[in-house]
């Protein structure tokens, strides 16, 4: 008989909640239960770049399970080659619902050694009903701004984007962003 784990409503995306239940694991099957288009808009089962990664939902429910945070620079080549990752992708069965809304998501992991997971996200971060953070809006500010305009820059950009009602906080966003 399998042993299940399941957990709530978690604001955070739904395979992270359960990367520390499953660890370096080997997982058998994964049922996820979306909204009806999401195979259509992110269902490439074997994406070649890290852009197609973006746009797959095994590519990042993989890389949920194995610890990763989804952010934009989880995106790479080495992440795309990483082997825990590659295994699970395949494991993945999208099982669209038609009835259930876009921004929820049910999932069902079962592993080799029998136990059977289970998270959901009734309301995905980044929604209405479930918006991010100030901490969650840096985060993701920094990790498309830094690489582009390094760490200094960056941080004065948000601080300056931040207080943007302030007077000559548009002439100063247009100097930091001048020749990116």
């Amino acid at each position: 008989m399998a042993r299940e784990y399941r957990v709530g409503q978690d604001p955070r995306r739904t395979a992270q909640v359960l990367g520390d239940r499953v660890g370096g694991r080997q997982v058998d099957k994964i049922v996820v239960k979306v909204h009806a288009t999401a195979p259509f808009t992110a269902g490439k089962m074997a994406p070649k770049t890290p852009l197609e990664c973006k746009f797959s939902l095994p590519f990042c429910i993989a890389m949920g399970l194995r610890g990763y945070r989804g952010v934009a620079s989880d995106f790479n080549d080495d992440i795309l080659k990483d082997q825990a990752v590659q295994a699970i992708v395949p494991t993945v069965e999208l099982r669209p619902i038609a009835d259930q809304p876009n921004h929820e998501c049910y999932l069902d992991v079962w592993l080799a050694d029998g136990e059977h997971l289970q998270a959901e996200t009734k309301v995905v971060l980044g929604h209405p009903a479930n918006p991010m953070s100030e901490a969650d809006l840096r985060a993701k500010f920094t990790g498309l701004v830094r690489p582009v305009f390094g760490a200094d820059r960056c941080d004065e950009l948000y601080e300056t984007l931040a207080g943007f009602d302030k007077p000559g906080a548009l002439k100063r966003v247009m100097d930091l962003t001048a020749g990116a």
